[in-house]
């Protein structure tokens, strides 16, 4: 899924279900905030290509079915998440690409979408890196959607389940301080829609940053 390096990547030694089975624990219950967020998104802004970083199985991709969505991008590490994205959603979604590869190698033609969403994901990769890659994509008004994990003392980065396979992905979380993120996304010409925080039962607490992409810098 995220990136750091394929041969040592603890996302390709997580299953399908145990990601799933920890996300949508009752203690958890990510998967079902990440879907909500991803739904209101695609209802609010109606794009017609979408990128999905870190896709995983495909959590959210059921608000597409239906939609505007012209071409939609799933990029995981994981071979066996995409497998099951593919049998759920590949013949409800016209226009879905499902990529495995890591993010460093990936890339897509210039100004060509519409929309990038990175929900937990810039915690695995290098921020910087990722928000310039991610600014070549993007059309002129195109929109950067992230959800970021913040520290909490009472939690875990990697809450307590009994899916303990989850627990080998804590060595390679990078927290990202929203607050340099903002200033990376000022850097490469994005203007901040809307930023919110919100807290979830368990206790931990992200951070939601929606972003237009308005020019090139220099």
């Amino acid at each position: 899924m995220k990136n750091r390096r394929d041969t040592v990547n603890p996302w390709l030694s997580i299953s399908a279900a145990d990601y799933e089975g920890h996300m949508g624990s009752p203690g958890v219950r990510q998967l079902e905030f990440l879907s909500r967020v991803f739904g209101g998104l695609m209802r609010e802004f109606e794009p017609e290509s979408v990128v999905v970083l870190g896709c995983a199985t495909g959590n959210g991709f059921e608000h597409i079915e239906g939609g505007r969505v012209r071409r939609l991008v799933g990029l995981d590490i994981n071979p066996e998440y995409l497998d099951v994205c593919r049998t759920r959603y590949g013949e409800n979604i016209p226009g879905l690409e499902l990529v495995r590869a890591n993010f460093v190698s990936f890339d897509l033609e210039a100004a060509s979408i519409d929309f990038v969403h990175a929900a937990l994901f810039f915690e695995y990769v290098d921020p910087a890196a990722a928000v310039e890659k991610i600014s070549r994509w993007l059309k002129p008004l195109g929109i950067l959607a992230v959800v970021l994990q913040l520290p909490n003392d009472s939690c875990g980065t990697v809450s307590e389940t009994v899916f303990t396979s989850l627990k080998a992905l804590e060595p390679t979380i990078r927290l990202v301080d929203p607050a340099l993120f903002a200033r990376l996304v000022r850097e490469h010409g994005f203007s901040e829609l809307r930023s919110a925080r919100e807290t979830l039962a368990s206790g931990k607490e992200f951070f939601l940053g929606v972003y237009r992409f308005e020019s090139a810098q220099g």
